[in-house]
């Protein structure tokens, strides 16, 4: 039977969901498919990578990618092609969609949107020696060097037809500083932030939204499915949490990471009197202010909701609704906060803080936000960074701005400027008084008052560990909120 070998570069890389969806997509049809980690490029090693290549003779070789991973991902396809001269090597994930042709510069095809179909033709066409350019999702280049990118197939309706996320540990692989292994429980406990109890999952594909920074606002043209969500049965859910604790030793809490987790009350009535019941485990959630009530977080509370993550990105609403072109309403988001107060929820509230599109009029409206919203609470803190293809881009151009933050970088939305005022004080509000950042504010033109800011900002940094235990910061996790509510 011929191989394929499929590559996740990502550093979160046992939690590269697409990645593992395809996998276990690919086993169900009972092919011949491994699955190589490769979370630290500067820990990647060709020579040992090149003779794993070498002893399994795979013949197709598919590469996970993002924008931020593209030069590590053209590096390793030259590697592949020098062990493996004659394997195709195709590319799929976020980038390959947005930048199909520029992904052809180093791979013999590209998946243009959801993988599963298109992938399984592409084997299929390739194993049989047929021709594979015209096929759905499919891009490629011809003898001549004409480039062909075909549109993708139809989304899957139904997502209970694909089979749940499996961890296969003898099928899994992984290659770091510590040489070449197999992926296994060890591994998984090792690469997790919370010392492997948490498990990731998503019970739905698509976002109601169509943010102009946001990859989805490229997919939702693609497919022509603005606001259109699919999600998988209650049922089907509960399957694969399942089938996860029969596999992975430790886990104790489970990550819902689909973009807005409640879409739908009747699904979410049976989702928590069902996986109450079959699961029982604490898990975190993603939610949108103005999309919930509080009866939806109580039962959700009393379900084993314990933290959620809260996209606001900004207290602007002429930023929300004419850069980012996203819904806004700012006592929507302050009832949220109180919501979750009352309830003992603890919220992580993203927050564009660098934004080359603001002016300070805005700023001082985010601040302003923050300061209302009630604690214990964390921040997620981005950069704006405008990726291929997105709306945000073409705003970049239209107004002739170069963006500070380069979409290839490793750093990308993580290249926030530690030095702005604006950011030092949005990341001291979790961890003061309201009435300390509300001085800084008012004296925000004073040149002596942003020094004292910044080594107010510096000294806070420093010594995180001196919060109080009360106080919610970036790496709890729901074992240390155990403790801290005993």
């Amino acid at each position: 039977m011929k191989k394929i070998l499929l590559i996740s570069i990502l550093k979160n890389s046992h939690r590269n969901l697409s990645c593992l969806a395809l996998f276990s997509f690919l086993r169900a049809k009972n092919l011949d498919v491994n699955l190589l980690f490769l979370p630290k490029e500067k820990e990647y090693q060709e020579k040992i990578v090149g003779q794993f290549l070498k002893s399994k003779k795979f013949s197709i070789v598919g590469i996970s990618v993002m924008t931020d991973n593209f030069y590590f991902a053209g590096r390793l396809n030259k590697d592949i092609k020098k062990f493996l001269p004659h394997a195709h090597v195709i590319w799929g994930g976020i980038h390959p969609t947005l930048e199909a042709e520029e992904c052809l510069n180093y791979a013999d095809s590209v998946c243009v949107g959801e993988g599963e179909i298109s992938f399984l033709s592409l084997i299929n066409n390739i194993f049989h020696n047929e021709n594979y350019s015209l096929l759905s999702g499919i891009g490629t280049k011809t003898f001549d060097k004409r480039v062909i990118i075909n549109p993708p197939p139809p989304l899957i309706n139904n997502l209970d037809s694909l089979p749940p996320i499996r961890y296969d540990w003898r099928r899994f692989y992984i290659q770091d500083a510590r040489g070449f292994r197999h992926f296994d429980n060890r591994e998984y406990e090792r690469y997790s932030n919370y010392d492997g109890e948490d498990y990731t999952i998503m019970t739905s594909r698509g976002c109601p939204f169509s943010c102009t920074y946001c990859c989805n606002s490229f997919i939702n043209e693609l497919y022509h499915t603005r606001g259109r969500i699919r999600r998988q049965s209650v049922n089907h859910v509960i399957k694969e949490i399942k089938l996860a604790k029969r596999t992975i030793n430790n886990i104790k809490f489970i990550n819902f990471n689909d973009d807005q987790f409640l879409t739908d009350r009747k699904w979410n009535n049976e989702f928590c009197r069902k996986y109450k019941k079959e699961v029982n485990l604490p898990f975190i959630v993603r939610l949108c202010p103005g999309t919930f009530d509080e009866n939806d977080v109580k039962k959700l509370k009393k379900t084993g909701m314990l933290f959620t993550t809260v996209g606001i990105q900004s207290g602007s609403e002429r930023t929300n609704r004419i850069i980012f072109r996203r819904r806004f309403d700012k006592n929507a988001i302050i009832e949220a906060s109180r919501i979750f107060s009352k309830n003992g929820i603890h919220p992580f509230y993203d927050v564009i803080i660098n934004n080359d599109l603001e002016n300070d009029s805005d700023r001082r409206k985010t601040i302003e936000l923050l300061l209302e919203l009630q604690k214990p609470f964390a921040f997620n803190f981005f950069a704006l960074t405008a990726f291929p293809k997105t709306q945000l881009e073409q705003i970049y151009k239209q107004r002739g701005i170069k963006p500070r933050t380069n979409p290839y970088s490793k750093k990308s939305y993580s290249d926030y400027d530690e030095k702005d005022f604006y950011f030092q004080l949005a990341y001291i509000i979790g961890f003061t008084s309201n009435n300390i950042c509300r001085y800084f504010l008012k004296h925000s033109n004073d040149k002596s008052i942003r020094r004292v800011l910044d080594g107010y900002y510096n000294e806070i940094k420093d010594t995180k560990n001196k919060v109080t235990k009360s106080q919610l910061t970036i790496q709890s996790n729901p074992k240390s909120h155990r403790t801290i509510n005993r």
